[in-house]
């Protein structure tokens, strides 16, 4: 070391805390400069942390919408009726019946997170009907069928059935038994 750069040391260690510069990518900083680096930094902190914690309350959100009912068509009643894995399968209509389970059935679904198959029956031609009532055992009994009704398929066979009203604990009941609550 020569005297030259014994001399700078003992200079920068005379220069008190307030006064002291850093040097930052060979760039000389001041304390004021400093200080806004520390807030901008804070700044982004805080904006990830928040973007982070909605990240989160979104996919809370988006879990808790899981399950339910699907809206389906006739089309895909039929080929659901014809599924080789277990399927749950809600039919209803506008009747005073299917308003009040309906809600019902879609908030017990939520609660245990399964899905179940919403079919509106409605509005049917001639031919549509014919498909309707050939669909399954349950629709095609001489009697006739019940609305609302649930049905169970699996392998291309309805393996539990319930038609007409259900209160809450009969319907509990019927989807504990079938694995859907």
């Amino acid at each position: 070391m020569n005297k030259e750069d014994k001399k700078k040391v003992k200079e920068e260690k005379k220069i008190t805390k307030k006064e002291k510069v850093e040097k930052v990518n060979s760039e000389v900083v001041t304390p004021t400069e400093k200080n806004k680096m520390k807030r901008s930094r804070r700044f982004y902190m805080i904006l990830t942390s928040v973007i982070i914690i909605a990240v989160i309350a979104i996919c809370i959100f988006v879990y808790n919408l899981q399950g339910g009912l699907i809206k389906i068509d006739l089309d895909e009643y039929l080929k659901l009726n014809q599924s080789e894995t277990k399927k749950l399968i809600y039919v209803g209509d506008n009747g005073v019946v299917s308003q009040e389970l309906t809600p019902v059935l879609t908030k017990l679904l939520r609660q245990s997170h399964k899905q179940a198959y919403f079919y509106t029956h409605k509005n049917l031609d001639e031919e549509e009907q014919m498909q309707f009532i050939e669909s399954n055992e349950i629709t095609s009994k001489e009697d006739g069928y019940i609305l609302p009704f649930l049905i169970v398929v699996e392998d291309k066979e309805v393996v539990a059935s319930y038609e007409g009203y259900l209160d809450q604990e009969s319907l509990i009941d019927f989807l504990e038994e079938q694995g859907y609550y």
